[in-house]
């Protein structure tokens, strides 16, 4: 998976997704909303992964809010929904 605005890997069954605009804040945009459900959704369809643990990159912020340009709350909170869909624990964290 290749994203613009998230980072996704495995160590074994841990999958780290992180939010990877450490130069704004980690903040969301459409993009990124979009981004993080293709990558959960993907998380969804197969077994490998048992915990998905989402992180911010930097060292300041896991994530300050979400930019008001373009950014519709109920398009993006949608977007970001299957989250809490996911069927597996999942864990939110400052640093790695």
């Amino acid at each position: 998976m290749a994203f613009e605005t998230i980072l996704y890997e495995e160590d074994g069954p841990i999958g780290w997704l992180t939010l990877n605009r450490p130069d704004d804040g980690n903040m969301f945009t459409p993009l990124m909303c979009h981004e993080i459900r293709d990558c959960i959704n993907d998380i969804r369809r197969e077994t490998r992964t048992r915990v998905l643990v989402i992180t911010g990159a930097g060292d300041k912020f896991f994530c300050i809010g979400g930019r008001k340009e373009g950014m519709d709350t109920r398009c993006c909170m949608r977007a970001c929904c299957p989250r809490w869909r996911c069927m597996k624990p999942s864990i939110g964290c400052k640093s790695r």
